[in-house]
C-alpha cells in the first residue's frame, strides 16, 4: 500500500466547507434579497428572503428574467439599467426600480451589483443585493409635497402680508396728507 499524508487538503476542504456555510448563514440571514443573474439577465440565484419582499419562491424565480419582476411600463428602464451596468467600467452606482410583487402591488427596489468575472477575465453576470426601500421613497415622497406645500403657503402668506402693509402704508398716507392740510388751514 502507498500512504500520502493528505492533512493540507483535508484542512482546505475544512476550510472551504466553513467558508461556504458563513456564505449561506449570511445570504439566507440577510433582510434583502442577494441574487445573481446571466448576462442576458436572466436569475441563476436568488436568496429566500424573495418570498418576504416579492412573495415568490426563489426556484419560482430561478431561470426567468428580471424583467419577469417589473411592471410593462418599466421593462426597457431596467434592460436599458442591465446593458450600463454590463458595459460600464467603473464601479457600478445603485439603481432604482419599480418591482411588481406576486399579488400585484408595486414597490421599489434599490439595486446594488458588482460584476462576475470567470477566471480569464470574462464577464459572467451581476451578482448583488435588492433592497426594499418603498417605505422610503413615500417618506421622501411626502417630503417633498410637504416642503412644496410649505412654500406654496409662505409665498401666499408674504403676499398677503405685503398686500396689508402696503394697505396701512396708504392709510398712513392718507393719514399724514389729512393731517398736513388740517395743521395749514
Amino acid at each position: 500500500g502507498i500512504l500520502r499524508d493528505i492533512t493540507d487538503r483535508k484542512h482546505a476542504e475544512d476550510s472551504l466547507h466553513e467558508s461556504e456555510e458563513r456564505f449561506r448563514s449570511l445570504v439566507e440571514t440577510s433582510p434583502d434579497i442577494v441574487w445573481e443573474i446571466d448576462p442576458l439577465g436572466t436569475f441563476v440565484y436568488i436568496s429566500p428572503m424573495v418570498s418576504r419582499i416579492l412573495g415568490y419562491m426563489p426556484e419560482e424565480i430561478l431561470g426567468r428574467s428580471i424583467t419577469e419582476l417589473v411592471p410593462e411600463r418599466a421593462k426597457p428602464f431596467v434592460m436599458q439599467g442591465l446593458a450600463e451596468h454590463i458595459m460600464s467600467d467603473s464601479p457600478l452606482p445603485p439603481l432604482q426600480v419599480p418591482a411588481r410583487h406576486r399579488d400585484g402591488h408595486e414597490l421599489t427596489l434599490e439595486i446594488r451589483s458588482s460584476k462576475v468575472m470567470d477566471a480569464e477575465g470574462n464577464l459572467t453576470g451581476l451578482r448583488g443585493l435588492a433592497v426594499d426601500i418603498t417605505d422610503r421613497k413615500k417618506t421622501e415622497d411626502a417630503i417633498r409635497l410637504a416642503n412644496h406645500q410649505i412654500n406654496l403657503i409662505t409665498s401666499i402668506t408674504r403676499h398677503d402680508i405685503k398686500n396689508k402693509i402696503a394697505v396701512i402704508l396708504g392709510y398712513l398716507g392718507i393719514a399724514k396728507a389729512a393731517s398736513s392740510a388740517s395743521d395749514d388751514s
